[in-house]
């Protein structure tokens, strides 16, 4: 479609191991005698994303998750909890995409969230649920439809836990890219700007496809030697709502 940018996924091979993506977002407000305007120029789509079902739900159907002790501590004292708490519907978007090769399933999908945003009435906001993204319309454009060539770290939260003397770094929503989260315990304070980097960076290379494989080294400046990459026994955390690898230092 002329005017229309590829999302592109230079790293992604289909014969690399990995999960296949999987989108869930809800989009609270009043839908109430209202219809989805889904407009492939002004909303930036090629149409509804292959593979992705869109539903409306009562609001009620999410009290549960937005009651979710880490939902609360980051949003509860905030506008857009209070209108996603006080919704009465949502429309849920959620599925697995129908291609993976490139990012244009998620380039969709921000526009459909745009859309929907348009189509509610009251106060809408956004959930990115796989996340933990609660987004206004303003946020919701800025972040994940406005960006060329679509930002990875829009969908992606990283967050910091006390760790003894040092911090754990975990984060949640490469499951929308079908990858595994990562956890970085024993992040001193010394070199914590590093380690997030490398964070940032694993985020970036997997979100495009990429694969970090069992036992890759990683560098951090400033930190000692022997960072690699090990990936997780269980096949799901409930921390992560994922699978997800560990950075770890060898014979620590």
């Amino acid at each position: 479609m002329t005017g229309l940018s590829d999302w592109p996924r230079p790293f992604y091979d289909a014969d690399a191991p990995g999960d296949r993506p999987f989108v869930v977002i809800a989009v609270f407000g009043s839908f109430a005698g209202r219809s989805l305007d889904l407009s492939k120029s002004r909303h930036r789509v090629a149409g509804p994303p292959a593979g992705l079902a869109v539903d409306i739900e009562p609001g009620a159907l999410f009290r549960e998750a937005l009651e979710a002790p880490l939902i609360r501590t980051l949003y509860s004292e905030t506008e857009p909890y209070a209108r996603a708490a006080a919704a009465p519907e949502a429309m849920l978007i959620r599925g697995e995409p129908d291609d993976p090769s490139t990012l244009n399933y998620l380039r969709d999908t921000a526009g459909l969230v745009v859309a929907a945003l348009e189509a509610a009435g009251g106060e809408p906001v956004a959930m990115d649920l796989n996340g933990f993204l609660l987004r206004t319309p303003e946020m919701w454009r800025n972040a994940c439809w406005a960006p060329e060539e679509g930002d990875p770290h829009a969908y992606v939260h990283v967050f910091a836990h006390p760790d003894g003397e040092d911090e754990l770094l975990t984060t949640r929503g490469l499951r929308t890219f079908g990858r595994p989260d990562i956890a970085f315990p024993g992040v001193a304070a010394a070199w914590r700007d590093e380690a997030v980097e490398v964070v940032q960076r694993l985020i970036t290379t997997q979100a495009r496809g990429g694969v970090a494989p069992e036992g890759q080294p990683i560098g951090i400046a400033g930190a000692p030697e022997g960072f690699v990459v090990r990936h997780a026994a269980a096949a799901e955390d409930p921390t992560f709502n994922n699978r997800h690898i560990r950075i770890v230092r060898e014979g620590s």
